[in-house]
């Protein structure tokens, strides 16, 4: 059996913590479980989602460059 672990990084905007997370994303140490994307034209729709419960993971909004 594999033990899982996890930690909850809460971030103000602050660069440092922010740069912080980048690293962390960079290095390959910072996994984020996404539940469900939606293009940025049903933005309506994730926030919908995120307000009824959506359960584990993260709502996504896709967004053009």
């Amino acid at each position: 059996m594999h033990e899982l672990e996890g930690r909850y990084i809460f971030v103000r905007p602050n660069a440092d913590q922010l740069a912080e997370l980048g690293r962390f994303a960079a290095e390959g140490s910072l996994r984020v479980h996404v539940r469900e994307t939606f293009p940025f034209e049903r933005a309506v729709d994730a926030l919908a989602r995120v307000e009824e419960g959506h359960g584990p993971g993260k709502v996504v909004v896709l967004v053009d460059e």
